[in-house]
């Protein structure tokens, strides 16, 4: 009975959140986690992660602009105080790092999509689109039209979360983007998994092959590091290399 409670009084809370707070720019920030080349062993760039202060979860949050019809555009709002932060402290302390930031398929398909990015100021080379598969997509050819515009204006396209599902493959083959991540679910335990390592295995052939950028995600503990040196993963993110914080904390 408790924790039907709690789940309730979880739920009344999301709901009582006006959606207009969700747009007030002081009320979600980022925090940015390193991705690591490893041979090198220094940051090539960091991963902008949103933080928003009325809901208890990031999900929470564009879940809540998604019921209301309203998901491009706090992804809009979050993928632009993004840039401007990063932007903001580029020129001093992260002059040659890229930017990593998350974006729903919707929200590249959306018509709203195109004109935000072209009014941009601010030099686009630095910057990596990290398309998730959270949502199904039903047109990968328009997809495609708008990802080799956004590769005429200088952005990176990464595909996130492959390997969690078999539309993954048929989105790096039309796509044919600068980086994919791998799923944190084939780094986990990866050491003890033969199974795993075959598979990071073959996708760092095909990556090679096709002048692809591999990143390895999820890697948590330092055995999992250990693997990834040793099968000669180019790059990777997670706890045990460094945590999302402050940007300016990636400075000191």
């Amino acid at each position: 009975m408790g924790s039907f409670f709690i789940r309730f009084f979880k739920e009344r809370r999301k709901n009582l959140v006006p959606i207009t707070d969700l747009f007030v720019d002081e009320t979600f920030t980022h925090y940015f986690q390193p991705i690591y080349h490893l041979s090198h062993w220094e940051p090539i760039g960091y991963e902008a992660l949103f933080r928003s202060n009325i809901t208890e979860t990031p999900p929470e949050a564009f879940q809540l602009a998604k019921t209301h019809s309203r998901l491009h555009e706090l992804d809009l709002m979050s993928i632009g105080k993004a840039i401007r932060t990063f932007f903001h402290n580029r020129s001093t302390m992260f002059r040659s790092k890229q930017l990593f930031v998350n974006i729903f398929p919707s929200t590249v398909l959306h018509s709203d999509f195109l004109p935000f990015m072209r009014s941009q100021t601010h030099d686009l080379s630095y910057l990596v689109l990290e398309i998730n598969e959270s949502e199904k997509v039903e047109s990968l050819s328009k997809w495609s039209s708008t990802v080799e515009e956004l590769k005429e204006m200088g952005v990176k396209i990464a595909l996130d979360d492959v390997g969690k599902g078999f539309s993954g493959i048929e989105s790096i083959i039309q796509l044919k983007p600068h980086y994919i991540k791998i799923d944190r679910h084939l780094t986990q335990n990866a050491h003890r998994n033969r199974e795993k390592q075959a598979f990071i295995e073959l996708a760092l052939q095909f990556c090679r092959k096709f002048d692809i950028k591999m990143i390895l995600e999820g890697i948590e503990h330092d055995d999992e590091l250990q693997l990834a040196k040793s099968l000669r993963v180019p790059f990777a993110q997670g706890y045990a290399i460094g945590y999302p914080e402050p940007l300016l904390s990636h400075a000191r």
